[in-house]
């Protein structure tokens, strides 16, 4: 989910900062690019959906390079993720139903036309979500015309992928801080934030990176997007969820960092300072592709 989502539902979710380093070939006519066609299954020519997805990265990305000896563009970019209590189970589920419906992020609202995706792709995700086993899909030939093959038709789906982009938009200055912080060992390790370099290299080695969100909303404090009152009142909401999750008995591996995270954040309201209590300050995750 964006930052801001991940702040407004601080009470419901644990969150952790995600970067992700978006590999783009510079030239469609190359072994590279060739490779990335056949993976991106665009209804688009090879040279046309390279293009937009460049452009689309251009909304998302905080910052950009290019890589001449691999012969290719990185893209970094910055979300939230939810710490799930269960593997493919989101934690907001209450008897199967979702209980944050109302307010519940545009990850949530554009399934599976995600607002992240061009909708050169969109045709392949559909009909991958339809055909998902326990996945309740009306594809009757009275159901409701969603993608005509080219275009989204439905318009509760058009309007949320725009609400979309409209906040990924309006919250380009936070990021954009927190990767500044990046850009230097020192900023970053003083942050509790990886570089960016060493988002690069957990990319490139199959990873994504984790943060803690804390750093994030230390990040909107600093630049008056987060009042202290307010910035102490999501940290009480995670100190909340946490010690939750740890009455549950976790795993040793999560609940160390679950530890961990609890003392980052008890110290963020008590108003003390230093580094993290407990394990790294970032770590490298395993995700599926896009």
């Amino acid at each position: 989910m964006e930052l801001t989502e991940a702040t407004s539902l601080a009470g419901a979710f644990v969150t952790q900062l995600i970067f992700k380093m978006h590999s783009l070939p510079l030239f469609a006519r190359s072994r590279r690019g060739t490779q990335w066609a056949e993976r991106q299954g665009s209804s688009l020519a090879p040279a046309a959906a390279l293009e937009e997805e460049r452009e689309r990265l251009q909304r998302f990305a905080v910052r950009e390079r290019i890589d001449k000896a691999k012969g290719r563009s990185v893209h970094l970019t910055v979300s939230a993720l939810t710490l799930d209590r269960e593997k493919g189970r989101c934690p907001a589920l209450a008897d199967n139903r979702c209980s944050i419906y109302d307010a519940r992020p545009y990850a949530c609202r554009t399934v599976p036309m995600h607002y992240t995706k061009p909708e050169s792709v969109l045709g392949g995700y559909l009909e991958r979500f339809v055909n998902s086993p326990g996945y309740a899909c009306d594809v009757s030939a009275k159901a409701p015309v969603v993608f005509d093959g080219r275009s989204i038709t439905d318009a509760g789906t058009q309007a949320a992928r725009a609400d979309a982009l409209a906040l990924v938009q309006s919250e380009m200055p936070w990021k954009m801080a927190i990767a500044a912080l990046m850009d230097d060992k020192r900023t970053a390790t003083t942050a509790d934030l990886p570089t960016v370099d060493e988002v690069l290299r957990h990319s490139d080695a199959g990873y994504a990176t984790l943060a803690p969100m804390l750093a994030a909303w230390r990040v909107a404090q600093d630049m008056g997007v987060l009042s202290p009152d307010a910035f102490k009142g999501v940290c009480r909401k995670q100190i909340a969820l946490i010690r939750a999750e740890l009455d549950r008995g976790p795993d040793l591996d999560a609940a160390s960092r679950l530890a961990g995270l609890l003392s980052d954040y008890e110290r963020a309201v008590s108003g003390a300072l230093g580094m993290r209590a407990a394990g790294l300050p970032f770590v490298p995750v395993r995700t599926p592709p896009g």
